[in-house]
């Protein structure tokens, strides 16, 4: 039957066990699923490419595993979110989808531990995260207006007429002046100075929901807990798309692996780069 070379691992495969690229290189199954394999470890490799032409998803399913296939799609998900957040706890620190994030607080499905989306840490149950911007300028807000902060459901409240009692939107009772659970308190009813007529006293007390008083976006969180590799800068003005087969006992100058055989010289910048960054890192 007929037979292609594979240009990752140079082997002589049938015709029907090999896919073309993009680029028009031929690849067998085998170091397809290597590259897949491989880009869902290494983010330097997403997503799978050649020539720096992304691979076709629909045109590997008919080979890949379907098992393969369900994790590179939820490597995706993981890869296409800007702010990433993963499980906290050390022996489990999987990517935890949006979908399983709700204000703030990210519930890890494997291990059901609970984290904080803004800091990456522990969830603060019951406590603001020292790190969100926004809780902080609204609690100094709240320091200036003179607003107080139900103590069961955290919510800001801003009473304008009325006695010191609250009841929030959530059922917790509390006092006004203090903030602590109504009655545990020694404050005084009434405030002098907001004794008004009994018939403006169903405007007793406005909620106000903490979400709409700060308009700012949230900036950039912390970056996700990932192993950190070196970041190579490719040299300005080289479209590399000359190379040249050098004697190896060198080393590439993109993943820094020891190459003992052979690797490319690019006719341009004159970077020594494998078979793999040539191919499909750059």
């Amino acid at each position: 039957s007929e037979q292609r070379q594979c240009v990752a691992c140079m082997t002589d495969v049938p015709l029907l066990r090999t896919m073309e690229s993009p680029c028009s290189h031929i690849y067998c199954h085998k170091c397809v699923m290597d590259l897949f394999k491989s880009a869902m470890v290494d983010e330097s490799l997403f997503p799978p490419r050649c020539c720096s032409q992304n691979m076709l998803l629909e045109a590997t399913e008919s080979f890949l595993p379907a098992e393969l296939l369900e994790q590179y799609r939820e490597k995706v998900l993981e890869y296409d979110t800007s702010d990433r957040t993963y499980c906290y706890m050390s022996i489990c620190l999987k990517f935890i989808p949006p979908q399983y994030i709700k204000d703030d607080v990210a519930t890890c499905k494997i291990c059901h531990s609970k984290t904080c989306s803004i800091c990456k840490e522990p969830y603060h149950e019951n406590l603001d995260c020292p790190d969100d911007k926004e809780t902080k300028e609204l609690l100094n807000a709240a320091v200036e207006k003179r607003w107080q902060r139900c103590y069961s459901c955290r919510r800001m409240v801003e009473l304008t007429t009325g006695c010191n009692h609250i009841t929030c939107r959530c059922k917790a009772e509390f006092c006004y002046n203090c903030g602590v659970q109504w009655r545990q308190c020694s404050c005084p009813l009434w405030h002098e100075a907001r004794l008004v007529d009994t018939h403006r006293l169903v405007d007793t007390h406005r909620l106000v929901d903490t979400h709409r008083l700060v308009d700012t976006h949230r900036l950039l969180r912390a970056a996700p807990r990932q192993r950190l590799r070196p970041v190579y800068v490719e040299p300005a003005d080289c479209n590399h798309l000359s190379w040249q087969s050098i004697d190896g006992n060198r080393r590439c100058e993109i993943c820094e692996q020891w190459m003992p055989q052979f690797l490319y010289q690019c006719g341009g910048c004159l970077m020594w780069a494998c078979r793999r960054c040539r191919h499909n890192r750059l």
